[in-house]
């Protein structure tokens, strides 16, 4: 995760969300890619995670905003999840919902075919029902193949900056591990202040035990993290205007953190063989695209002199090189297209492209799918370009409108 708009997304705490089936209309396919869809609600819809299903194509998550929520209550944001094929059709969706605004941020699917699905919540019903707690909560839900929720943990206090979940994984032996930034939630376990939460939950998510890393910092949607294979986490994030990247041990214990150089670092993939891959923004407001090895230390760095300005903000690692996906000044001012670069192992680039429409687009997260392709998701306000849609109207310039969610799949 992911560079998100802040102007978008602390509104879905308010917002009012319901779902009807949703209909993805088909956009223009652009150099590169195979197709682009939008997938509108009434008002408003976003996606801010995504992840990929062993068996052909994806989950995706965020939130949307109709005319009433799940439950049919009335100005509320539900939290969303799309089920969709290889080609980009809607298998099944599923929502969660109290009075409040809810919204999905971190998505990993489970060694059994079931999901692991995290975000923040402003609800103390529905399905969020809980006893008094802080205004603002980070949550945790189980849900199988077909997207029916298994259980649900509301987490404890968090005051009353975004409690963002940023991170979700399965851990070697089955539970839960999930990150956060927030107010800390009290005492003990060296948790005080504002900074980084370690979770470890149960597989059926009845226990809850916590770590604090010493990792401190206002919560960002600039910042990014990663569950290891291992179950321990990494994170990647800005302080003072220079990019670092921490790495966390499974018992959620700090490891190192480093000063990697850069303008900032907002995005962050474990390595297949080991190590990590780290994106962000370099000298000139370039976009930067590295690897760490597990100690660190700097392993290759790619070119991307010619890709322009930009940054990258989120990573998906293939078996043969990587996926890194961001956002690009767009042709009107003010308004920005989705950039997408593949990499050999090595860093080279195999090949970059761009797309987008007169309006605003901006990249949240990425997956890439069984057949090798990959799909780069958030929201876009552009209704021509490769976001054309049947009966759609251009944004107004400057990239004022209403936010529809968007799906992208580059050609393996």
């Amino acid at each position: 995760m992911k560079r998100v708009s802040a102007a978008v997304f602390p509104a879905a705490l308010v917002w009012s969300a319901a779902l009807a089936c949703v209909q993805p209309a088909q956009g223009a396919v652009g150099r590169g890619t195979e197709w682009s869809r939008v997938y509108p609600a009434a008002l408003e819809s976003v996606f801010l995670a995504a992840a990929a299903v062993p068996y052909g194509g994806a989950v995706l998550g965020g939130f949307r905003q109709d005319d009433t929520d799940a439950h049919g209550w009335p100005v509320v944001g539900d939290a969303w999840i799309v089920r969709i094929g290889a080609d980009g059709e809607v298998a099944w969706e599923a929502r969660l919902a109290g009075r409040k605004g809810d919204a999905v941020m971190a998505l990993a699917g489970t060694s059994d075919g079931g999901f692991l699905v995290g975000g923040i919540t402003g609800s103390r019903d529905g399905d969020f029902a809980r006893e008094g707690g802080e205004k603002l909560a980070p949550w945790v839900a189980g849900l199988d193949v077909d997207g029916k929720t298994r259980w649900l943990r509301v987490l404890p206090g968090s005051g009353d900056s975004h409690p963002f979940m940023y991170a979700l994984g399965e851990t070697p032996g089955g539970g839960v591990a999930a990150l956060t930034v927030g107010d800390l939630p009290g005492p003990g376990n060296g948790c005080s202040g504002k900074g980084v939460v370690f979770w470890r939950i149960s597989a059926n998510g009845a226990d809850v035990s916590r770590a604090c890393p010493g990792l401190s910092f206002e919560p960002s949607l600039d910042y990014s993290w990663a569950v290891m294979p291992d179950g321990g986490a990494a994170a990647a994030y800005s302080d003072g205007g220079r990019a670092r990247v921490a790495l966390m041990s499974p018992e959620g214990k700090l490891v190192w953190d480093v000063d990697t150089g850069g303008d900032s670092a907002s995005a962050v993939c474990p390595l297949p063989g080991g190590g990590l891959a780290v994106g962000g923004t370099g000298p000139g407001g370039r976009p930067r695209l590295f690897a760490l090895g597990p100690d660190g230390s700097l392993v290759w760095e790619s070119d991307l002199e010619d890709s322009g300005q930009g940054w990258i903000k989120t990573i998906a690692a293939l078996p043969d090189g990587l996926f890194a996906a961001g956002d690009t000044p767009g042709a009107v001012e003010g308004t920005y297209n989705m950039m997408a670069v593949r990499t050999f192992p090595d860093g080279r680039v195999a090949w970059s492209a761009e797309a987008g429409g007169s309006g605003l687009e901006e990249t949240a997260a990425a997956t890439c799918l069984k057949d090798g392709g990959c799909v780069a998701v958030w929201a876009t306000l552009s209704r021509d370009g490769d976001l054309a849609v049947p009966g759609g109207e251009p944004a107004p310039e400057g990239g004022n409108g209403r936010y529809q969610a968007w799906a992208l799949k580059f050609k393996p």
